[in-house]
């Protein structure tokens, strides 16, 4: 899912490098339906029981973050 994201120039959703404006900002609206699209395509990536699990969250960064703290395996200090 990672490259799927980068390859679509979406990475930014889930690692903040594309800031999320306030909701007064103009730019919200857009920003708004962009990660809308980059949670479907998560939640469109993950077995029915763990999007289950998952779909709650408000923000595919969120998403992301819930998913990367369940299955990560790195043995991170």
């Amino acid at each position: 899912m990672f490259l799927s994201l980068k390859a679509c120039n979406k990475l930014g959703f889930i690692d903040v490098s594309i800031f999320v404006p306030h909701k007064d900002d103009p730019l919200f609206s857009l920003w708004n339906k962009c990660d809308t699209i980059v949670l479907s395509w998560l939640l469109n990536s993950l077995s029915s029981k763990i999007a289950q699990s998952v779909i709650y969250v408000d923000s595919s960064r969120a998403m992301w973050l819930e998913l990367k703290e369940r299955f990560s395996q790195g043995n991170e200090t």
